[in-house]
């Protein structure tokens, strides 16, 4: 929890702006980006979920499941005003995500949009 998930599965990273080293992308210009997390909780775990977004450290966008033992879907999104260099990344607040082999429960999406 509190430190950056990194995705070893990546779909798609045009400019190489997701790194999965560090689990980050980095805002290649400045602009406003829409960024989105897609989790699944872990249904083995009896306490609440949540998931953040981040920008340059800071959570600015949260979700939030009180339903525990359960797989229930996780969902965050957020419009962020970047400078060239800021880093969006996603965290697990609380609880656990579902992971399976082939990452279908998760996603993280970042693109700019103005």
């Amino acid at each position: 929890t509190d430190t950056d998930v990194k995705f070893d599965s990546v779909l798609l990273n045009q400019g190489s702006c997701y790194s999965a080293s560090t689990g980050q992308f980095t805002c290649p210009v400045a602009g406003v980006y829409a960024a989105e997390i897609q989790f699944l909780s872990d249904n083995s775990v009896t306490t609440n979920h949540q998931i953040k977004l981040i920008h340059n450290g800071s959570t600015v966008h949260q979700g939030y499941s009180s339903v525990d033992s359960q797989h229930v879907g996780l969902h965050a999104f957020g419009l962020i005003d970047c400078a060239v260099n800021d880093t969006i990344s996603v965290r697990v607040g609380n609880g656990a995500i579902y992971i399976d082999g082939g990452g279908s429960y998760s996603a993280f999406n970042v693109r700019l949009v103005g």
